[in-house]
């Protein structure tokens, strides 16, 4: 098992966005526009076109989010963290089933696609969590829990052992995550 040196970069800047996310830190987008674009040229000749496409959505999401995350608050302040309504998740859950029927689909019919639904579904669910994350909403860290999840088994099907490895622990950091901004939204609710 051999790894890239593109695949261990990515890796590495994927794991520092991360940690950069759970603090809030806005430099966590730029360097997430940097590792999207690495990830692209690793995932493409993997055949995972829909994950290449959902690389393409976090570029655009994180440079509108490095801008929210600064002055998106009241006043032009710094964004906190806030809730999403049980309106707000249901019509992102339907939307999202929407969207990956119809990627899944064009993705049968115009490429040779590998796994096109799963990825799809994948792809679709993971642009609204970073859509998410960009607006610091808390439910962002749990979807973000139960894709990791999808994707450790997508990458090692794929060969992408040490992606496949870095999602495992994107499910530890999800929930370490999820509690940061949990403790966030309660100190920023009670001032």
């Amino acid at each position: 098992m051999q790894f890239s040196t593109l695949e261990i970069s990515g890796v590495i800047i994927a794991i520092a966005t991360l940690c950069l996310d759970i603090q809030e830190n806005v430099w966590a987008r730029p360097l997430s526009i940097i590792g999207a674009t690495m990830a692209i040229f690793v995932y493409y000749p993997a055949g995972l076109y829909a994950t290449c496409m959902r690389k393409c959505a976090y570029i655009v999401l994180d440079t509108y989010g490095w801008y929210k995350w600064m002055y998106g608050g009241a006043n032009n302040t710094p964004l906190p963290v806030s809730r999403t309504s049980a309106r707000e998740m249901l019509i992102l859950a339907l939307s999202g089933l929407l969207v990956t029927g119809i990627v899944g689909k064009l993705l049968v019919l115009y490429t040779e696609p590998s796994l096109p639904y799963l990825d799809s579904l994948h792809m679709t669910f993971a642009v609204i969590a970073q859509g998410m994350i960009v607006n610091k909403k808390l439910e962002s860290w749990m979807l973000w829990l139960s894709l990791n999840v999808m994707f450790i088994f997508m990458c090692y099907y794929k060969g992408l052992y040490l992606f496949s490895a870095l999602h495992v622990f994107y499910i530890f950091l999800a929930v370490r995550g999820h509690r940061a901004w949990y403790r966030s939204y309660q100190a920023s609710k009670a001032a």
